[in-house]
């Protein structure tokens, strides 16, 4: 019998680790036996010591191009007076059987007085990067492995590294844009105006807040972090006005009509915060509306035959069915009755008939919000965008969504995901997201790829949030106790490099945190974009790195969104914000941060000097540099001097020029500040004429040659 550490271990759960604090802090034993409780295993019926010789072969296998092509398997030694013989196939084709002429035993073992040999021979691969099923045949014995052959590195532009081109793009919320034309929040079409702007002035790329679908009736919890789906849209930000079936539908013109819905739209418009519920569900009831029209209209609709291809997707209509059942159950599928929890194929297929026309509607304003974003792509390609969007995908699922629902056994559903408490958040975070369990996913990444073909096919580039997740995450069970749990790196960036190349689509790995060592390296040297913070990229002595010092295959930008804009980190938002939501244990650490914020403020001085980064009034830095106030134009400083790192893409933000101080996330908080709902002050029209607008962008670009 193994004993539970080493049980643990196997099945990926590390031992100790050591918090970005330097602390060090050892697994439980209590944790230990709920981790295995959550992957459905119990330690006084494993045995995992003949585990690996048991099984004959890893479940998967990945490949870089650069790799020596070895294949490991295990096998009863008789065996081996038997030819070996394997063949790669794909969805495609079964390629040539072939014969192995000589291997290497590599060790021997005695299991159940049975002989055992592992043996590693050399195997030739097809041609093409793609998924092979790897088929082994040595008598009577068979073994089959999952492999994946990628390129070395992610897709990146021939042209941009050869010239060393360094981009610039805008990074905005997409919720908090303001047009003439929103229904108080914003929408692709406000979108598409501003990438006109940006594009003439300079802009290669247009980053966004994940886009997934959400949940109806949110009011506090609203994240797009965590959404009811990460692989389909959020109707929330399709703009109704511009559709065929809002314009032509009676029902719909005599709705809008009304002094109810003219007065509930203007409050909407006028609010400074998005009040995601009301409007929602006011795009819902004319979405109800427009559908209506568009049914009564589809012999002559020209989407009809479009609209049908497009629901022809067994996933899609698992989220269609479970927004359906939303409506009359609890926002956690936990809770729901035992029929309506188990989402096994039977079950759902009974349901999905019984509620096939809401079923289609939903379909229907997923589908709208489709059309509206591969518009939006159109147009940053007849606009020569060298990137065009830059998305995000957050790094989990959503535990009530319906990711989890409809993969049960692939999350482990009672563990959430966060990080171990730091200087920043000295609580440490826990964020709602199901971990996926790292053995399932060894045996079948058909979930993860899937993802990720639904995240590129429409991004220029990808921000994968929390890619440190990609080697290990922070699992966290109901008491608020936790540990990391190990993924099989190499596979997942092996799918990653992959999919990047088919869809040729640039990766951006987000490397901040509790960083293990070696990640940073490993990533970069298969061309993951790390994410460099202005403000966290500092020397043991405090001083800010020198523009120089950022590697090129690197995206740099001021801040995020879940830290402070250039205006509010300088008067201490993020700080003053962190300690109105309880989130400093002690008064001591959040007077600790005022005076290493104070300390910051003395060293930016210093590396703008030293850059030649001050636009106009430096006197001004040294007279606030209390914090009391924003010098002016310091927005311009900060961009400057971040456009001016060797990093191939620099990121504004878009509430730096508006010089918004007010975070757009304070991170562990969910009713306590207005996450995700701050709207800008300026409406998307207005950029066309401001003068200051079109001089920002002219002055970082000048930094960016």
């Amino acid at each position: 019998m193994n004993n539970i550490k080493m049980i643990t271990e196997f099945f990926g759960l590390s031992s100790s680790y050591t918090d970005k604090m330097g602390k060090s802090h050892n697994t439980t034993n209590e944790i230990r036996e709920e981790f295995l409780k959550s992957l459905n295993y119990s330690s006084d019926k494993l045995d995992i010591k003949n585990f690996v010789w048991e099984n004959g072969i890893s479940p998967t296998i990945s490949f870089f191009k650069s790799d020596d092509k070895l294949i490991d398997i295990y096998v009863p030694t008789s065996y081996l007076k038997n030819e070996i013989r394997y063949t790669f196939s794909n969805e495609n084709k079964n390629f040539q059987t072939k014969k192995i002429e000589k291997y290497k035993i590599v060790e021997r073992k005695i299991i159940n007085k049975i002989n055992y040999s592992h043996i590693r021979f050399k195997v030739e691969f097809p041609s093409a990067f793609d998924y092979y099923t790897l088929k082994i045949n040595i008598g009577k014995f068979n073994l089959e492995s999952f492999i994946i052959y990628a390129p070395d590195c992610c897709y990146f532009p021939e042209n941009v590294e050869k010239n060393k081109q360094k981009l610039l793009g805008l990074g905005v919320q997409l919720y908090a844009l303001r047009s003439k034309s929103d229904m108080g929040v914003g929408d692709f079409s406000a979108l598409q105006k501003l990438i006109k702007q940006v594009s003439k002035i300079g802009c290669d790329f247009v980053g966004l807040n994940p886009l997934g679908a959400m949940y109806k009736d949110s009011i506090y919890d609203v994240s797009p972090y965590r959404t009811l789906s990460r692989q389909y849209l959020n109707y929330l930000y399709v703009d109704l006005s511009i559709e065929e079936d809002f314009k032509k539908s009676p029902y719909v013109q005599k709705y809008i009509s009304t002094p109810t819905f003219k007065r509930q739209i203007e409050i909407l418009k006028n609010s400074d915060i998005v009040d995601y519920k009301s409007t929602l569900n006011l795009k819902l009831s004319i979405l109800k509306k427009m559908y209506k029209y568009f049914c009564e209209k589809r012999e002559k609709s020209s989407q009809w035959k479009k609209f049908l291809k497009f629901k022809d997707d067994e996933e899609l209509i698992n989220l269609c069915l479970f927004e359906t059942l939303l409506e009359t159950n609890d926002d956690f599928w936990q809770n729901w009755n035992t029929d309506l929890k188990n989402s096994n194929n039977d079950n759902r297929k009974i349901l999905i008939k019984k509620n096939k026309r809401k079923i289609d509607f939903y379909a229907y304003c997923h589908f709208i919000a489709e059309l509206q974003l591969n518009t939006t792509i159109k147009l940053c390609k007849k606009l020569k965008m060298k990137v065009g969007l830059y998305l995000d995908l957050p790094i989990g699922a959503a535990s009530n969504g319906v990711e989890v629902w409809q993969n049960q056994n692939a999350f482990a559903i009672n563990m959430d995901i966060g990080t171990p408490p730091d200087s920043i958040r000295p609580k440490g975070q826990t964020w709602g997201l199901c971990p996926l369990k790292p053995f399932y996913l060894q045996k079948d990444y058909k979930i993860f790829i899937h993802l990720l073909q639904k995240s590129m096919k429409s991004a220029g580039a990808l921000r994968i949030d929390h890619a440190l997740g990609l080697m290990r995450l922070f699992w966290v069970n109901q008491n608020g106790k936790g540990a990391y749990v190990n993924y099989n790196l190499k596979d997942m960036i092996a799918i990653i490099c992959l999919e990047s190349n088919k869809n040729k689509c640039i990766i951006i790995g987000e490397d901040l945190g509790n960083v293990p060592d070696g990640f940073r390296e490993y990533i970069a040297s298969h061309k993951l974009l790390l994410n460099k913070i202005l403000f966290r990229q500092k020397d043991k002595d405090g001083a800010f790195l020198s523009t120089k010092n950022y590697p090129y295959f690197s995206l740099s930008q001021v801040s995020t969104h879940d830290q402070a804009t250039s205006c509010g980190f300088w008067v201490n938002s993020d700080i003053e914000a962190n300690n109105d939501c309880n989130l400093y244990p002690k008064v001591s650490q959040y007077k600790t941060s005022l005076k290493e914020r104070q300390k910051e403020r003395f060293a930016f001085i210093k590396a703008l000097e030293k850059q030649n980064c001050f636009y106009k009034n430096k006197s001004e830095f040294k007279k606030y540099v209390n914090g009391e106030d924003v010098p002016m134009n310091l927005e311009y400083s900060f961009n400057m001097y971040g456009a001016k790192t060797s990093s191939c893409f620099y990121m504004i933000r878009i509430e730096d020029i508006v010089r918004q101080t007010s975070m757009q996330n304070v991170p562990s908080t969910v009713e306590k500040y207005p996450n995700w709902r701050i709207k800008l002050p300026f409406m998307v029209e207005e950029f066309e004429t401001d003068a200051n607008f079109k001089n920002f962008f002219k002055q970082i670009k000048s930094c960016r040659l």
